[in-house]
């Protein structure tokens, strides 16, 4: 997937998310997708890689609906941030997190794997797991090497 499209996705996505009259549910399920359209595009060629995207936005859409349902702002900047020091960590440690008003939600973020080049950049992947009332869910969120840290990719 070329640079544009990538671009244009994330702000489609930034876009759906900007919207104060969405649910933090359909805010959810728009992040979950985009992730996972951009997670399929790294797989395969021509209409492999058209399925693999496919998939990618509906596994991703289904798991950020499920999430947006039960995380707040507040508690998605947690989890995000803790994704960004686990990507940035020198070791392959686990970065925990919990939510300030909710018993019961948090979770934690780990690299998931070794770095890898993709599309001439140095690529890794960190999975981030929510506790939400005891039930554990999972997404994997990609992060590449630039500006001598990693990004959000």
């Amino acid at each position: 997937m070329g640079r544009i499209s990538v671009s244009l996705l994330a702000g489609v996505a930034l876009l759906a998310c900007g919207c104060s009259n969405l649910s933090q549910e359909e805010i959810g399920t728009a992040s979950g997708a985009a992730m996972g359209i951009l997670v399929g595009s790294l797989f395969g060629d021509g209409a492999g890689k058209v399925v693999a995207m496919t998939v990618g936005g509906v596994v991703g859409g289904l798991a950020g609906k499920s999430i947006g349902r039960d995380l707040d702002e507040a508690d998605r900047q947690k989890a995000r941030t803790a994704a960004f020091r686990a990507a940035n960590a020198e070791t392959a440690e686990r970065v925990v997190w919990a939510s300030d008003e909710k018993a019961g939600i948090g979770g934690y973020a780990e690299p998931a794997g070794k770095a890898e080049t993709a599309n001439g950049d140095l690529c890794k992947d960190v999975r981030s797991v929510y506790v939400l009332d005891g039930k554990e869910q999972s997404e994997t969120s990609r992060f590449c090497f630039r500006n001598g840290r990693w990004e959000d990719g």
